[in-house]
């Protein structure tokens, strides 16, 4: 009976604990123990510490240079809701670029584009300059999912970034 509830504890705190190491992992069981009065032992099988840090490895988001036009850069009280203003006015101009609001202490920036080349950037800072006049063409490194999802962008509720 002991090990029934041991085991539906375990599964229960399973979800909680998927992205905690090892340690942090015992540490649960170990506190978890003191107040039902069981004992938990964890054995860490053969490199599972190895298995769980190379796992946290190739979890990074593998990016590439690239460049992106800023249109906005602003930290005044109401920097944020500008930005999205602006996001939004230029979305209705230009459906077909995605677009970034992005937060850099101190300022809050509209990114757009997802260009592999400075020449392509630099045509689309062409389109994007009649309408907004303060743009400029900017380095970034920019996430492989952003280059592959770029059609869905523009439609898709995009979070705030903050680097």
């Amino acid at each position: 009976m002991k090990r029934f509830f041991a085991i539906l504890f375990f599964a229960a705190l399973c979800p909680a604990v998927s992205a905690q190491e090892i340690g942090a992992v015992r540490a649960a069981l170990a506190s978890s123990a003191d107040s039902t009065r069981t004992s938990v032992v964890v054995r860490e099988v053969g490199d599972a510490a190895s298995a769980v840090a190379e796992a946290q490895q190739t979890a990074v988001r593998e990016k590439v240079r690239g460049w992106r036009v800023g249109i906005f850069f602003g930290n005044g009280q109401d920097a944020r809701a500008q930005a999205e203003q602006i996001r939004h006015d230029f979305r209705e101009m230009f459906p077909d670029v995605a677009t970034y609001i992005v937060y850099e202490n101190p300022y809050w920036k509209v990114k757009v584009g997802n260009c592999l080349s400075e020449e392509e950037a630099i045509i689309l800072w062409g389109r994007v300059k009649r309408s907004f006049d303060r743009a400029v063409v900017m380095v970034e490194e920019i996430p492989l999912e952003e280059l592959s999802s770029e059609a869905e962008a523009p439609a898709a509720a995009e979070p705030v970034e903050r680097e």
